[in-house]
């Protein structure tokens, strides 16, 4: 898998990912009561890390060429932290703010995503000058699981053309809809370039490339409830 892949997954589809095929499954217990669980895509190694925040750490099968972090947000007393949509922008904007002198981006922008129960936000990073066994991009980000808090940490040595393309595109399109099964698809919300008002689809290998399918709110829905019919 292309890191371009791992990334767009792994930063806007973790909750996707949670209702779909993995050969294994990682339980996280939470402090104070319940577990999270995330499903591994195939071809992916995970391992826990030690510590009082249970961490899952996510790696190709070979070499080290990506690793994916997962936590619950834990508060320094052991309760779940606040899962609101303001909180978790906080959260980001602060991590962002911490970032932004040591990357080569004079600017970090938090970008938001999902819908319903399932939002969150994310900046991307690129350091500009990654110690040896360091990465050199990052995607740092917390969403709300159903009023759970999640944090995720994306760390690559991947193609700096390949992470431009991704940012670039996901910047202008707000996804209301990934699948991971079987192969990766997507609808999103165009709110900028050619396509800007317009409700699109698209599918690997070629994200980039998509099929207009609504050009307005009331079009979408009937559009989504044919398509579920």
């Amino acid at each position: 898998m292309r890191i371009v892949e791992v990334i767009r997954v792994a930063a806007f589809s973790f909750c996707i990912m949670a209702a779909h095929a993995g050969a294994e499954e990682i339980r996280m217990p939470i402090p104070g009561g319940g577990v999270v669980v995330l499903p591994v895509p195939d071809g992916w190694r995970s391992s826990r890390q030690a510590g009082r925040v249970p961490t899952v750490s996510l790696t190709p099968a070979s070499g080290g060429a990506f690793q994916v972090l997962v936590s619950p947000l834990v508060a320094p007393d052991g309760r779940v932290a606040p899962a609101s949509r303001e909180s978790l922008r906080q959260l980001i904007e602060t991590g962002a703010g911490e970032a932004k002198s040591q990357s080569v981006e004079k600017s970090l922008p938090v970008q938001s995503f999902g819908s319903g129960e399932t939002q969150g936000n994310y900046f991307s990073a690129t350091d500009r000058s990654p110690k040896p066994g360091e990465f050199k991009f990052m995607t740092q980000g917390a969403l709300s699981i159903g009023g759970l808090p999640v944090a995720f940490t994306i760390l690559s040595n991947g193609n700096e053309t390949w992470q431009l393309e991704v940012r670039t595109f996901w910047s202008t399109h707000l996804p209301i809809l990934m699948s991971v099964e079987g192969h990766y698809e997507y609808v999103a919300y165009c709110n900028a370039g050619g396509n800007a008002g317009l409700y699109v689809q698209g599918s690997e290998p070629e994200f980039e490339q998509v099929t207009v399918v609504a050009a307005s709110l009331p079009e979408f829905k009937s559009w989504l409830l044919s398509s579920a019919a």
